[in-house]
């Protein structure tokens, strides 16, 4: 019975490996999608201001921030 216990649980450590494993993957890619997101975020911005967004324009990154930050709450709510 000990051998059969001490089997399951080396099946569930290898388990519980496999998943670990597989998560840290795609938190790596999140990750570098984030990245890239950033880098074009900050290539909008040395375009230069004023941005329009929404048809309205934005004169500085923070007031941009929040509008952008609105919108995306806006979408969520309407996906609630």
């Amino acid at each position: 019975m000990t051998n059969t216990i001490n089997e399951q649980f080396e099946t569930l450590f290898k388990q519980f490996e496999q998943a670990r494993r597989l998560v840290k993957e795609l938190n790596a890619d999140e990750l570098a999608e984030t990245h890239a997101d950033a880098a074009r975020y900050r290539a909008f911005f040395d375009a230069g201001l004023p941005i329009t967004f929404m048809g309205q324009d934005y004169h500085d990154k923070s007031a941009l921030d929040v509008a952008i930050d609105a919108a995306i709450a806006k979408i969520k709510g309407m996906a609630a």
